[in-house]
């Protein structure tokens, strides 16, 4: 089904995760939670209160995807919003594995600890090339909205509701309402519907085009994607163009090499720019005897959303390289490295009309990358048919940096010019461009992590399963002197459809008991809780001097949360219909 949003097709369908979509806004993301570590949080109050996030980390095609990167509820935080996961085509996804307890999500490190999503996509496996084109043409239809008494019942409505207190000094509400009383004169006499003014049902499409092939030896795939969806409150959408390119070459039984380019581009229209709490005619805001909102007749909930012009884009370009080699027999040395970076950009602009007869322009330009190794060692073997081993030892490497500015001018001259700069008499010191109170602001983080880990399983004859790993990781996240965080894990599984007992019972096709036990750890916070933060803060002998902020003093022993978790549970597959 066509959606903008991964998150979306999962929801109700993958035991023991939830997705709380908060908003219907394209393009936007929810929040996923896997059960296990997590922590319920709650922000705001009221109908602007919402979930926090507890998302896990995604996996796409072996790079690790910060799903939180863009994330916006719509009025907490800056930028366009863009969820990771809106910028991957579905069409081009193959399979998705949800890791839930702590013994899978431990291969991850404390990225992992909320759970961990595999996806993969398609590749080129048919030694003639094949063509698929999928296309979506798509109705976004208006909710139920609240029935509404309109124009000349509307006045009578409110006339009746006055006399009928019995009280006639009320009359002086009809006097002093010239909507109500004035029933001569046009500028009242409307029967205007609001809701149908905000909400009008979206006629949406997306196209999915792809080439692929290849055989044993080389393999490729090319997909090319289109996305373009509105919302049913005016101003809203969301466009997505993407383009895979993808590459295997397997020249021989030891040496593999996997390639993968992707890039992508997401426009959305932001209303107001607030996704979550946009209302708009839910709320008891205007009379249908007033005419529609104009530059006469300002309802700023409506002409904020309606008229208001925002230019959010978000640009992400991700590219791979898997190697692996065959040293001697079973034993395999492999290298994952992966790039990404993302670039978003947002250019708002609110006329006058809509703000108090005072411009609104905000810009907003910031840049992500994140460089990322795996490099591991593994053994895999079979000894007397029965006894099967798997060993990795493995080391990640991961560089982010991000950067951000922000600029604001509020009350330029006029509604047509758009610059850094203006001036207006009125509320002059709002002119110009801000950098106190929040108005204009920049923001640089580099995190660094580093980790080192190990993973044997062993099963006998497909019935018993043991899997054990350790991993540690070093973070810039953790206190000076805590750098390091250790992840302990076991699992244990017994296959019972494998036994000789169960060879006539034909009613079950797969039973299987396991139990789980693992030590999670995450961050308890962000990376200036434990390194401090450091700003202008001032002049000296007229030499702007930075210091630090009192409010994140370094904390040297900053630990990281710690959950230990235990899971025991069954897999039943029983009455087979084949």
């Amino acid at each position: 089904m066509p959606t903008s949003n991964l998150e979306e097709l999962m929801q109700g369908r993958v035991p023991g995760l939830n997705v709380q979509m908060n908003t219907g806004a394209p393009g936007f993301r929810g929040a996923a939670t896997i059960r296990g570590l997590s922590s319920i949080g709650a922000s705001g109050a009221g109908t602007d209160a919402y979930v926090t996030s507890n998302s896990p980390l995604y996996i796409v095609d072996g790079v690790p995807i910060d799903a939180d990167a863009g994330f916006e509820y719509g009025f907490q935080s800056i930028g366009p919003g863009t969820s990771p996961l809106s910028l991957i085509p579905v069409e081009d996804i193959e399979t998705v594995d949800v890791m839930l307890d702590a013994q899978a999500t431990s291969l991850y490190g404390s990225r992992g600890a909320n759970g961990v999503i595999v996806i993969t996509t398609k590749k080129g496996k048919s030694k003639i090339p094949i063509v698929t084109y999928i296309g979506n043409y798509f109705v976004n239809t208006v909710p139920p909205l609240r029935n509404t008494i309109g124009g000349k019942e509307e006045r009578d409505l409110r006339v009746s509701t006055i006399y009928g207190n019995g009280d006639y000094n009320y009359l002086y509400q009809i006097m002093n309402n010239p909507f109500i009383s004035d029933s001569l004169n046009p500028f009242y006499n409307n029967s205007t519907d609001w809701q149908g003014i905000y909400y009008t049902p979206t006629y949406n499409h997306s196209h999915n085009i792809s080439v692929a092939g290849g055989d044993q030896i080389l393999n490729y795939k090319t997909n090319l994607n289109f996305y373009s969806d509105r919302g049913v409150i005016r101003n809203t959408g969301f466009d997505r163009y993407a383009a895979t390119m993808s590459l295997g070459f397997n020249p021989n039984e030891k040496f593999r090499v996997n390639a993968q380019v992707f890039a992508a581009i997401g426009k959305k229209l932001k209303g107001s720019g607030n996704g979550l709490t946009e209302v708009g005619a839910g709320s008891n805001i205007a009379s249908s005897l007033m005419p529609g909102p104009s530059f006469f007749l300002d309802v700023s909930q409506f002409s904020g959303a309606i008229y208001s012009s925002n230019d959010a884009k978000t640009h992400n370009f991700r590219s791979f390289i898997d190697m692996s080699y065959e040293l001697i027999k079973n034993l395999r040395i492999s290298s994952n490295t992966s790039y990404d970076y993302t670039q978003d950009s947002e250019d708002f602009f609110k006329p006058a009309a809509a703000d108090a007869n005072r411009t609104r322009l905000f810009g907003l330009s910031a840049r992500r990358s994140d460089l990322y190794n795996r490099s591991q060692l593994n053994y895999s073997g079979t000894f007397n048919e029965k006894h099967n081993l798997y060993t990795s030892v493995f080391s990640e490497l991961r560089v982010n940096n991000s950067t951000g500015y922000v600029i604001e001018n509020r009350n330029g001259p006029n509604d047509y010019y758009w610059g850094p700069l203006g001036y207006n008499s009125w509320y002059s010191n709002y002119s110009g461009v801000q950098y106190n109170g929040g108005s204009g602001s920049n923001q640089y983080t580099s995190i660094h992590t580093v980790a080192l880990a190990a993973n044997m399983q062993y099963n006998f004859n497909k019935k018993y399963i043991l899997d054990l790993s350790f991993r540690q990781d070093g973070s810039s996240y953790a206190g000076e002197n805590n750098r390091w965080a250790r992840n302990p894990s076991m699992g244990l599984r017994w296959n019972i459809e494998k036994e000789k007992f169960m060879e006539k019972v034909s009613w079950v096709t797969s039973a299987a008991l396991r139990f789980t036990y693992g030590v999670n750890l995450r961050p308890t916070t962000n990376i200036y809780a434990s390194q401090g933060q450091f700003g202008v803060r001032g002049a000296y002998n007229n030499v702007i001097r930075v210091g630090p902020i009192l409010g994140y003093l370094p904390n040297p022993d900053l630990r990281p949360e710690k959950v230990e978790t235990i899971n025991i549970g069954g897999d039943f597959y029983l009455f087979p219909t084949g």
